[in-house]
């Protein structure tokens, strides 16, 4: 973008290169067959919500009666960072491992999580016949003895 000022009775040109500004909020997916949904990390979301990095997905709601309301384990807050021992690095890869999962009606599914500085192992056992038609709800994470919950 050509830019052209004047100051102090002398005009000058400038030329500057424009750049999209990167999302402060990530995208949400819904889990249905699982029974939450999810949001990706932005580098602004990581900053904020003192992650340490944007690697992995957010947990932003859990269905009471789903896979992962019953498990007991999954709460909002929560960062995926594996599926069945496979990376999540982002919304995209997270996405991907989930359709081939759910596709393929795998269960139980292993998560791994990190909970603030902690790290934490959820089973989900998943009936696919079954509908899940239950609000997704968005509790607060529950305070943990020494770890603080991000």
């Amino acid at each position: 973008v050509k830019v052209v000022f004047r100051r102090q009775d002398k005009e000058g040109c400038v030329y500057l290169t424009t750049e999209t500004r990167p999302r402060e909020i990530g995208e949400d997916f819904e889990c249905a067959a699982w029974g939450f949904t999810i949001k990706g990390i932005t580098h602004q979301m990581a900053r904020d919500q003192n992650l340490q990095d944007s690697a992995g997905v957010l947990v932003t709601g859990v269905k009471r009666t789903s896979p992962a309301g019953r498990s007991n384990m999954l709460i909002n807050g929560d960062v995926v960072k594996f599926i069945a021992g496979r990376a999540v690095t982002d919304l995209d890869s997270f996405r991907g491992i989930y359709e081939e999962l759910r596709t393929k009606q795998a269960s139980p599914i292993l998560l791994k999580v990190k909970r603030g500085k902690d790290t934490a192992f959820v089973l989900l056992k998943i009936d696919y016949t079954k509908e899940q038609s239950e609000e997704i709800t968005t509790p607060e994470p529950e305070e943990s003895a020494g770890s603080p919950m991000s």
